[in-house]
């Protein structure tokens, strides 16, 4: 019975689905225009990363590929999601190999913010700084049971020393 019931909600849901249909979601925002100064602080910034890992840099972008990018990032989409670039959706580029440096092969173009991994991000982050917390708190608790347990065997001593002393009276 339920069986029937989940086939005939799903066919209605999906009834007016069309497989050849795009179904991307429509933007009225300017397309993504790649200017000379932008291209060449994310150039610095992307030497600046690769050095600071110690990565190769010969083969690295470099300024005067402005225009092939420029070209490039009008007519192609986002590598994930295949949404466009626009003036809310900045382009990247990904390094594939993270031993590598930013070179033209070792590079997918992405968002710089991309939508659909900001969620699991935050997610990931928010449970490593609650587990961190978490361990934090453990090691009070592990450090607070160890010190009463000294202070339960220090007052048990005190108190066999102290029957002792009674009883020898």
């Amino acid at each position: 019975m339920s069986v029937c019931a989940n086939a005939i909600k799903y066919a209605l849901a999906y009834q007016d689905f069309k497989l050849d249909q795009d179904y991307m979601p429509k933007d009225d925002y300017a397309s993504f225009i790649l200017r000379q100064y932008y291209w060449n602080i994310k150039v610095l910034n992307y030497l600046e990363q690769d050095k600071k890992r110690n990565r190769d840099t010969s083969n690295n972008i470099k300024e005067s590929d402005c225009a092939f990018y420029r070209k490039l990032f009008l007519s192609t989409r986002c590598h994930i999601c295949k949404a466009r670039f626009t003036s809310k959706n900045l382009p990247t580029l990904d390094r594939i190999n993270n031993d590598r440096g930013h070179s033209a092969d070792n590079c997918i173009i992405t968002f710089s913010k991309h939508d659909r991994f900001n969620p699991f991000v935050k997610e990931f982050m928010s449970q490593r700084i609650q587990a961190v917390n978490e361990k934090k708190q453990w090691k009070k608790k592990v450090l607070q049971i160890s010190y009463e347990l000294k202070l339960w065997k220090r007052w048990d001593e005190l108190r066999k020393i102290f029957t002792n002393e009674i009883v020898e009276l």
